[in-house]
């Protein structure tokens, strides 16, 4: 066969590789995760480990379920500042990994010194090599800030609701999810 020879896979086939695919997915494993909300800062701390017995690379984490977010519309120094708290979304918040750092990818905590497409576009990631626990972890506002000079377009913050049930996705070389509450 040559390289780029499309070739099907029989039934028995397909069954062997979601076998192979499953046993290997269920080697990184979360051991721990808290989830904590003070005022408008989020505290997110996730501890992986690779039970396996081959390295896996793991590129962050998305974080689902409701979310309170606080729409602010007016410049901060301007007296006519709304605001309004609801519960929407984003039901989904992820996060990349950056050396044991959780880094959202909503809003204004990416490093906006780098305008060049390119780098934004490069993940990055973290190595587990086999029996190697890690924590990773957030603590900080998650916020949109839209143009300084835009009346029209809201600030946004959201955090997690106290007492509510959040589900925790890996991604990376696995698939793993973790249930967390998160607390005050």
């Amino acid at each position: 066969m040559k390289v780029g020879t499309i070739v099907e896979l029989g039934q028995n086939n397909r069954v062997r590789l979601v076998r192979v695919v499953e046993k290997f997915s269920k080697n990184v494993t979360f051991t721990s995760a808290s989830l904590s909300v003070n005022g408008n800062v989020t505290t997110l701390s996730v501890t992986l480990k690779n039970e396996g017995n081959v390295t896996f690379r793991v590129f962050g984490l998305t974080l689902h379920g409701e979310f309170n977010a606080t729409r602010t519309w007016g410049k901060m120094d301007h007296e006519e500042k709304h605001e309004i708290i609801e519960k929407t979304r984003p039901n989904t918040i992820p996060f990349k990994v950056n050396g044991s750092l959780l880094i959202p990818l909503f809003g204004d905590q990416e490093d906006h010194e780098h305008d060049d497409e390119h780098e934004d576009m490069e993940l990055s990631s973290l190595i587990l090599q086999p029996g190697q626990s890690v924590t990773l972890s957030f603590s900080g506002v998650i916020a949109l800030h839209p143009d300084e000079d835009s009346m029209m377009s809201p600030s946004m913050v959201v955090t997690p609701i106290v007492g509510g049930d959040y589900t925790l996705r890996l991604m990376g070389e696995g698939y793993q999810t973790f249930n967390v509450t998160a607390v005050s």
